[in-house]
């Protein structure tokens, strides 16, 4: 491919660069450079295909980093951040204007389920398609695609598509091999905080038999000539074939020659059926469930031709095999997808909580957290002199009170359409392991199912573009976050991998991000005390420095300083905190504040005061208030805040090397802002 070939697009093969070429000259940006075969296999009968081998790839910058994975959810000893989901599904043709909607809908799958890396078979794409699609889509997918060399827009076709958004890449790091030209393509990722590569190796096998067998066999000749160095850690797509006769119903074997010379392809590579280790003994199928049931045919036939392999040394650091029968891809066949976790990376805890912004428009949250705050009113108003309670302390209970009910409402809330989905394929899957019924009426009701499934999906995707189209024609081509973020390339947030220890220079470094967490404290902590002197000596040294200053504060302007805020003030400065903003400790962002005191000013003149929203000003005012004359109590950690090191330069492992961002309590934050225009203007007169 020439210097301006466009990545991503596998193209023919060019002639190998001259003997006498220098070392130092620039290589294209994209080199398919067929090799000659080893020694050994000169006396080799030729192949009945033409398959060159190719160089690596590297991608030009074109591309951009992205966002790494987020927690994955499931077993606790495997919560880290270092996860990816893989699937494969055969999209039955995608390489024609007309069905650019099937791409939407894989990009929407594949954000959806988050998955990262996604085989998909038969996607009849051109190289001018591929190019056009990787444009149009180059936000959210990277589409590897190898092409049938005789008819490309009709034929076979086989890709990796990369999820940009969840999988991190830098230019020139993604390398990629047409093995047989349409139906097997090697694609090799970085991985490990780009120390090392995952490689997968996505297959559409023939129909034919012996089509089929003959694949088998290239490919086995391919890794034991090690024509390939680098051989997968996953094997996926559509094989047209079946290994036992569990994967067919009617129950029947396949070809055996066919079957024996994957099962030695198999052997070589050393890989594992992950989905049939994990369940030996279920109905499983990826094809003949989408038909509709009315016009079902007689001989109906189920198969689960759609795999995905794993390196036996892998298996154990796999989970959530599954078949996916809720997405929306026009195809007869279903997605089957695992999730690989990298076991020897940093331990990361679940994060910073704070209120789900669903929440925020739920009346059912809002009306409670109401009460709660009527009740912190009444409770203050209520104090006396000799009340043990305070103003600070009643607050504090107000915030414990909204974030159990955050919490406890939040996990009610799932969505209907979703858990009905959930329920609807637990069923088929109960279904098609019925042994009380006949195959044909396993089949039809699975059939049935998976109708349902996909109508539920579609309606669910509908409303979701719906509330997008909407939310765009809103706030499009307006400053705010929305339209800045459409408008964006989500770059990846990095990962802290381990910390050395400064107090412990010999010690090994720490892993989990709880005691890296502790080193970046105890860090900071260290660098702002003062360990040469002694308090009494700073105290002298302060006064000293205070007692040549000329300037003084008048009794007029204590006085002024020294009164307690007023209501009007409080508001002013609750109201202009941006809105959006990240939460502190207590997980309570001041958007909730301001949304129920305008909801407060808009029911004025509401006569029933049980049904009135309560007055958030005034809750604040008397405890910034209570703040001013008795200060803050120190066991409500008001002042308290959580930091967020950001890398600058050298090593990653000196904490030394990270700027700290601290986030405090939004309302630590309007107490902080209320102070300001009151010494501003002493400072002004």
């Amino acid at each position: 491919m020439g210097a301006d070939a466009t990545p991503g697009v596998v193209e023919p093969a060019q002639p190998p660069p001259p003997a006498n070429a220098r070392a130092g000259a620039a290589a294209p940006s994209i080199a398919l450079a067929p090799t000659q075969p080893p020694p050994q296999s000169q006396a080799r009968p030729e192949r009945a295909r033409a398959a060159p081998i190719f160089t690596q790839v590297p991608i030009t910058d074109f591309f951009h980093s992205l966002r790494p994975n987020e927690l994955p959810k499931g077993r606790d000893r495997l919560r880290t951040r270092a996860n990816i989901k893989i699937a494969t599904l055969n999209i039955r043709g995608a390489g024609s204007e007309l069905t650019e909607e099937k791409w939407q809908k894989i990009a929407s799958a594949m954000n959806s389920k988050r998955i990262g890396i996604l085989a998909v078979q038969e996607t009849h794409l051109t190289i001018e398609r591929t190019r056009k699609l990787n444009k149009d889509f180059a936000k959210q997918l990277f589409i590897v695609n190898s092409a049938n060399p005789l008819n490309p827009s009709a034929m076979a076709g086989v890709a990796i598509v990369i999820n940009r958004k969840l999988v991190s890449y830098r230019p020139g790091e993604i390398e990629y091999k047409e093995l047989v030209p349409g139906r097997a393509l090697q694609v090799n990722i970085p991985w490990k905080n780009h120390t090392s590569k995952l490689n997968f190796l996505a297959i559409y096998a023939p129909n034919s038999a012996s089509e089929n067998e003959t694949l088998w066999t290239s490919l086995n000749r391919e890794y034991q000539d090690f024509t390939v160095q680098e051989r997968p850690h996953f094997v996926l797509g559509d094989f047209n074939l079946v290994e036992n006769s569990i994967d067919r119903q009617p129950p029947h074997r396949d070809n055996e020659e066919a079957v024996n010379a994957l099962k030695t392809l198999k052997r070589t590579l050393r890989l594992n059926d992950g989905l049939r280790t994990e369940f030996p003994d279920k109905n499983l199928f990826t094809w003949g469930l989408n038909h509709a049931p009315e016009i079902c045919p007689r001989g109906a036939s189920l198969s689960r031709i759609d795999r995905i392999y794993c390196r036996q040394e892998l298996y154990h650091a796999t989970r959530e095999w599954r078949i996916h029968y809720d997405h929306l891809v026009k195809t007869d066949h279903e997605m089957a997808a695992a999730t690989y976790y990298e076991l020897d990376t940093p331990h990361i805890g679940r994060g910073r909580w704070q209120v789900p912004g669903f929440l925020m428009e739920n009346e059912k949250f809002l009306a409670e957290v109401g009460k709660l705050c009527k009740d912190a009113i009444a409770k203050i108003e209520a104090l006396t002199d000799e009340s043990t309670d305070s103003p600070q302390a009643i607050f504090q209970e107000l915030k414990n009170d909204i974030k159990d009910t955050a919490k406890a409402l939040a996990a009610t809330m799932i969505p209907k359409a979703r858990a009905e989905i959930e329920r609807l394929s637990k069923e088929c899957e109960t279904v098609l392991n019925d042994g009380t019924l006949s195959d044909r009426d396993r089949t039809l009701r699975a059939i049935e199912l998976e109708n349902e499934i996909r109508d539920l999906e579609e309606v669910r995707h509908e409303r979701a573009k719906l509330d997008g189209s909407t939310k765009y024609t809103l706030e499009h081509e307006t400053i705010g976050k929305h339209w800045i973020r459409t408008n964006q390339v989500k770059k990846p947030r990095d990962t802290v991998h381990l910390l050395r220890n400064p107090r412990e220079p010999l010690a090994h470094p720490a892993k989990k991000s709880k005691e890296m967490a502790e080193i970046a404290r105890n860090y900071h902590s260290d660098i702002q005390t003062d360990s040469e002197r002694t308090p009494e000596e700073r105290e002298t040294a302060t006064t000293e420095v205070l007692a040549n200053l000329d300037v003084r504060v008048d009794e007029a302007d204590k006085e002024k300083l020294s009164t307690l805020l007023t209501y009007d003030e409080v508001r002013e400065a609750l109201m202009s905190m941006p809105n959006g903003k990240a939460s502190g400790m207590d997980g309570i962002q001041t958007d909730l504040w301001k949304q129920m005191t305008l909801a407060h000013e808009a029911a004025k003149g509401h006569e029933d005061e049980s049904t009135k929203p309560p007055d958030i000003v005034l809750l604040l005012t008397k405890v910034f208030n209570d703040i001013e004359e008795n200060k803050v109590s120190p066991a409500l950690r008001f002042a308290e805040g959580w930091m967020c090191p950001i890398y600058k330069k050298k090593d990653r492992d000196d904490i030394a090397n990270y700027r700290p961002i601290t986030v405090h309590y939004g309302t630590h934050t309007q107490v902080n802002s209320l102070g300001t225009p009151r010494d501003i203007h002493w400072v002004i007169q």
